[in-house]
């Protein structure tokens, strides 16, 4: 079987740095093995990780399968997840007949 040999686009949450300034500024995910950041992406922040402290989400591409496990392994991430198009779905709920 062979690798991966186009990136994918990826969304990486990460725990929060303990920061005032605003999120798009920082470097997120700079040291990510294998990762891109996509910097028309404005980091996305979170309630609540299940650590119970804030996290934010990065946009991104990664270069192989194998840098997502690298990246999932780093104690700053809590996930990587890939992106995948968000379509339409409809109406679950019958429609009512008045007849």
């Amino acid at each position: 079987m062979s690798s991966l040999s186009t990136s994918r686009p990826v969304l990486v949450e990460l725990y929060a740095p303990p920061v005032t300034a605003p999120l798009g500024s920082l470097n997120l995910g700079a040291s990510l093995p294998g990762f891109t950041r996509d910097p028309d992406f404005e980091p996305v922040p979170m309630a609540a990780g299940p650590g119970g402290g804030p996290t934010v989400i990065i946009r991104g591409t990664v270069d192989a399968e194998a840098a997502v496990e690298d990246i999932e392994e780093r104690p700053e991430v809590v996930r990587v997840w890939a992106e995948t198009p968000v379509d339409h779905f409809g109406d679950p709920r019958p429609i009512p007949r008045f007849d």
